[in-house]
């Protein structure tokens, strides 16, 4: 009888402890959602960071592209330039010298 009295009590004592963990679950589970939006949350932070760095360098390197092809087609027209000067000089050369040899025998 005595041990049958008891009974109750140890039920009553085991659905403390059963709610007491079930409780602590529910909390544990609400922290780790918590902490997975925060988490979430700042990996998209990151990540919105990093790609908006992504299109900037690639803006970057676009640009500079555009210099150097602006930069090498002016090299490119001065040394075209440069060319027909020297070669038009150089054709007048002989014209010279056939002038300097008929002046120097007069």
């Amino acid at each position: 009888e005595r041990v049958l009295s008891q009974v109750p009590e140890v039920d009553a004592s085991q659905s403390a402890a059963v709610s007491d963990l079930e409780s602590e679950r529910d909390a544990l589970r609400s922290q780790l959602a918590d902490l997975s939006s925060a988490r979430d949350s700042e990996l998209a932070s990151v990540r919105a960071d990093l790609e908006s760095q992504l299109r900037e360098r690639e803006e970057d390197i676009e640009r500079v592209r555009s210099e150097l092809d602006e930069s090498k087609a002016a090299l490119e027209s001065e040394r075209d330039a440069l060319q027909s000067e020297l070669e038009r000089v150089l054709s007048q050369v002989p014209e010279v010298d056939a002038s300097q040899s008929a002046a120097v025998s007069d």
